[in-house]
């Protein structure tokens, strides 16, 4: 079964929170449950771009503002199901 999930993060300045937040999704990930991660960012200046590189998630930059952010990461998701969490949400097992 093909994974249906997709989660969008928003983000401002949240490279130090967001380590815990991936860990947490990391078992979705590998059981294919999580189709894609999208980080929804509000112009951040620190290293969060490199960052979703990094574990291949989708990456889009625009103006902040927690309803905007969303919005945006809503308007890329092509998951059937989209999941919104906080840069330090740490999902359980």
């Amino acid at each position: 079964m093909p994974a249906l999930l997709s989660i969008v993060i928003p983000t401002l300045n949240s490279t130090n929170l967001i380590s815990s937040t991936l860990l947490s999704l990391s078992e979705g990930i590998e059981a294919n449950l999580i189709k894609e991660l999208i980080i929804s960012d509000g112009n951040s200046t620190d290293d969060i771009k490199k960052l979703s590189n990094e574990i291949g998630a989708v990456f889009i930059k625009g103006q902040k503002g927690r309803g905007i952010q969303l919005h945006r990461g809503a308007m890329k998701a092509t998951g059937e199901w989209i999941l919104f969490i906080h840069s330090d949400t740490i999902l359980p097992p």
